[in-house]
């Protein structure tokens, strides 16, 4: 990963929703104010969702699509999420 970049690995999904609820909670967290020597200061962030065995059979494959899906959350406005693959919601 890059310097700021990090990966989530979530255990037995069972949903799509369930992973889609682990990342709104990452964007409203780290987009949450804070104070930084006196000045307010927020971040946003762009998370790529790969899935498995959906998005890639391969660990190589699963970061390529998640990498995808981050740059489309990233022109989407960032501060958001976006499903790699076929999912949309």
């Amino acid at each position: 990963m890059g310097g700021d970049e990090f990966t989530v690995l979530i255990c037995n999904v069972r949903t799509p929703t369930s992973v889609e609820r682990v990342a709104k909670k990452i964007v409203a967290n780290l987009a949450s104010q804070f104070d930084l020597n006196g000045q307010t200061c927020s971040i946003s962030a762009s998370i790529g969702i790969a899935l498995y065995p959906d998005n890639g059979g391969t660990t190589e494959q699963l970061v390529k699509v998640a990498d995808d899906a981050m740059y489309t959350a990233k022109y989407s406005g960032k501060n958001c999420y976006r499903f790699g693959g076929d999912w949309l919601f």
